[in-house]
């Protein structure tokens, strides 16, 4: 029960590596905030984690708008009255296509809008809390595709996740000086879901695991275990890095 009195966020919270988040940190004694877009999923989480006692608090939220973001933040301080964790979890590659050719503008702009400018407001919107308290944790879900380029994934996708690890970075400056701590894990290939499982049916899994060095993917639960170990006492001087959970697939 390391996270009891402790508050976490996190975003797109309701499925695959976000849910698997929210989970332990409830297991671990902490209240949690689940935000996310699909409303329904949100909610069916929060009532079945409430039945083990979690305390959960469901809110639905788009974080590529910043009206939404700085709703959802006002109903989580009034229900809370406090974060101390915040989990950058929302984003993806939107089914955008992988070729760059293929892309419109529409589809790149929703790619930087959910993972660039979604994971820059909401820290931003909850950033004066955790100032306020003097502490804090943020870990920001990046990608192996924004730490080397994949036929595998899109041009647009890496970019975003470039982009939110050079935040990590250069934020870390900042707000260190004020006890808050930021970091981000880039996951490898992941079991994360349905979504995640239809992806990989029109790849050639044999071939993509041949680059790995443990020859698998990741299960949700080795990402979550990295998160969780950012958020605590352990990592406490650990700020502006970024811990690769790859698998070996790409070694920096």
């Amino acid at each position: 029960m390391q996270f009891k009195e402790k508050i976490a966020i996190v975003t797109g919270g309701a499925h695959g590596i976000g849910e698997g988040i929210v989970r332990a940190f409830a297991r671990e004694g902490a209240g949690v905030a689940i935000v996310d877009m699909d409303e329904q999923g949100a909610n069916d989480l929060a009532s079945k984690l409430k039945q083990d006692g979690s305390k959960i608090f469901p809110v639905k939220a788009d974080v590529s708008k910043t009206a939404d973001i700085q709703s959802a933040v006002e109903q989580i301080m009034v229900h809370f009255g406090r974060v101390d964790i915040l989990i950058n979890n929302a984003g993806g590659s939107s089914y955008t296509p992988i070729h760059i050719e293929e892309v419109t503008e529409e589809q790149y702009d929703r790619v930087i809008d959910s993972n660039v400018k979604g994971t820059f407001f909401f820290t931003r919107a909850v950033l004066p809390f955790m100032i306020r308290q003097q502490s804090g944790r943020i870990v920001n879900m990046a990608s192996v595709c924004g730490r080397a380029g994949s036929e595998l994934t899109s041009p647009q996708y890496s970019a975003s996740k470039g982009a939110v690890l050079a935040f990590t970075r250069n934020l870390a400056k900042h707000i260190g000086p004020k006890n808050i701590t930021i970091n981000a894990v880039a996951p490898g290939y992941v079991k994360s879901g349905p979504r995640v499982e239809a992806i990989w049916r029109t790849r050639d899994e044999e071939a993509a695991l041949k680059m790995v060095a443990l020859r698998r993917r990741s299960t949700i639960e080795e990402q979550v275990g990295v998160v969780l170990f950012l958020c605590s006492d352990w990592a406490s001087y650990i700020t502006g890095a970024t811990i690769d959970v790859n698998g070996g697939l790409v070694a920096i």
